[in-house]
């Protein structure tokens, strides 16, 4: 059980630092400390928007998602049951990588919203 328990940890704390640089090449590409690209007519006014611009300044603080997720998963393998069953923390340990991908490729694909 230990095993399973520290791979999914990984693959959580993965997805949050390859999520949270992929963010950065992309948001340096569209020149982000300055400000977002202006559209083809000058009446369109691109701002960042706010999920990317809270991603790419606080992204590391989602490492404390797999944190917390090893440490109930820690308390629920000595206990047997903490709350909900073992089984549904490590469905939810599957799915939270997931999750934190899609989050990223969201903010990726969607840096700025229309003003």
């Amino acid at each position: 059980m230990s095993r399973s328990i520290i791979l999914l940890s990984l693959t959580q704390a993965l997805a949050v630092i390859l999520g949270f640089f992929a963010l950065s090449i992309v948001l340096k590409h569209y020149g982000y400390p300055g400000g977002p690209p202006q559209g083809i007519s000058s009446f369109v006014i691109y701002r960042w928007s706010h999920l990317t611009l809270f991603l790419r300044r606080h992204g590391f603080i989602l490492l404390l998602i797999p944190l917390a997720w090893v440490t109930i998963m820690a308390i629920s393998d000595r206990r047997g049951r903490l709350v909900f069953p073992f089984a549904f923390w490590m469905i939810l340990g599957t799915i939270i990588p997931v999750i934190i991908i899609a989050t990223f490729f969201y903010a990726i694909f969607r840096p700025w919203v229309p003003n």
